[in-house]
């Protein structure tokens, strides 16, 4: 799976001719599917040999085969393949989200792995019982159990007894060995007090599991009244992590705890999103550290001012990058802005976009449906200034 300390090898390494691939396999997408995309990555191979140096045909060509055997070997498994494979590189990795066709060769092309990343960032589910509790880790649309619980009581030795009660009604409560009343309860308080020492203990260790797996956001899981008592024992840096609640029990499968989840995170992120747009377009408006367009946003970024990016998944515009001093700005006639040199190379801002953002120390967020909407009346991108 992809993770960001992989990203941040990637990004930090001096990998060169390295052939980079990202491949729609999802059958239900309208450009998509197997088929469609091993016709397009023959075209595509065809066309990226024409482009490159003469010198560098002979190794891409030696690559190629292996690149298609691998690729053919995850074809069945998920919506999306992504590759990087060189000299001193190879690295499969198959998704559940999906890619835009893209094939490029020299540098590792990070745009789209740095934008799903973000996109489709972790999140775990808190699953409650009074007896268990489960931490399982939603990313990329897959689930996994990270963690577990279970609350061993041996109750054997435990003097218990059930008698009846009294024949006739007797004032006061029944004792002894006709009632036998205190020591149920006494037997239903301990197994109580071992539950509550045992809800405890597992949320000691949720810190750690959040830090560990790079989770800032949990959905609370279990019947109503079970996680509103591990809701009361949360401290108030764990509470500000839980993004909702919702009644799954917890013998139920992975998959519908992923589909259950992801369906209320979603609205939750739709309704941070919109609250984010929201400002950034009302502090632009007034030129309170913030900008929006992509011109701007450039600018911007180069110039070390930006905090953070925000970017809506529907954007998507060509833009340049000097080839002499890694320039990234609007496509023109002219040379370069800041060196003068004419030699660029153009894509699209979704492929040059992301690795600029993180090589300036930035965060990006990507937002869609209203909000995403929203910010492509403006350009699509806009930025939170430093200073």
């Amino acid at each position: 799976m992809i993770d960001t300390i992989k990203l941040e090898e990637l990004l930090n390494s001096e990998f060169n001719d390295v052939l980079s691939i990202y491949l729609n396999i999802d059958p239900s997408s309208s450009d998509g599917g197997r088929a469609p995309s091993l016709i397009w990555l023959k075209s595509a191979f065809k066309e990226l040999k024409e482009k490159i140096e003469p010198s560098k045909k002979n190794y891409l060509e030696t690559i190629e085969d292996e690149a298609k055997f691998l690729i053919e070997g995850a074809l069945f498994k998920d919506k999306s393949i992504i590759l990087f494979l060189g000299k001193d590189i190879k690295e499969l990795m198959p998704t559940q989200v999906a890619v835009e066709n893209e094939i490029s060769f020299g540098k590792p092309n990070l745009g789209q792995l740095i934008w799903i990343i973000e996109e489709y960032r972790p999140f775990g589910v808190l699953m409650v019982d009074s007896n268990m509790v489960e931490i399982y880790k939603i990313y990329l649309n897959k689930i996994e159990k990270i963690q577990s619980f279970n609350l061993d009581l041996d109750t054997s030795d435990w003097r218990k007894q059930r008698l009846m009660p009294p024949s006739s009604p007797r004032d006061g409560p029944a004792r002894g060995s006709v009632g036998g009343g205190d020591r149920v309860e006494a037997f239903e308080d301990r197994i109580e007090a071992n539950q509550l020492r045992f809800m405890k203990k597992a949320i000691s260790y949720f810190n750690s599991i959040a830090k560990e797996h790079s989770i800032k956001e949990f959905v609370l899981s279990g019947s109503e009244d079970i996680y509103e008592k591990y809701f009361k024992l949360l401290s108030k840096e764990q509470m500000n992590m839980i993004v909702g609640n919702i009644p799954i029990p917890i013998d139920t499968n992975p998959k519908n705890i992923r589909d259950q989840s992801l369906s209320l995170f979603w609205n939750y992120e739709r309704a941070r999103e919109k609250t984010l747009v929201e400002n950034l377009l009302e502090r632009s408006s007034v030129g309170i550290l913030a900008c929006v367009g992509l011109d701007s946003t450039l600018k911007s970024l180069q110039a070390s001012r930006v905090d953070r990016v925000v970017i809506s998944r529907a954007h998507n515009q060509n833009i340049r990058k000097c080839l002499k001093c890694n320039y990234h700005e609007m496509i023109n006639e002219k040379p370069c802005s800041i060196c003068n040199s004419p030699d660029f190379i153009e894509g699209s801002s979704k492929s040059f976009l992301p690795p600029l953002v993180l090589s300036f120390g930035a965060k990006m967020e990507v937002v869609g449906n209203g909000a995403g909407k929203k910010l492509m009346a403006y350009g699509g991108v806009g930025a939170f200034w430093r200073y």
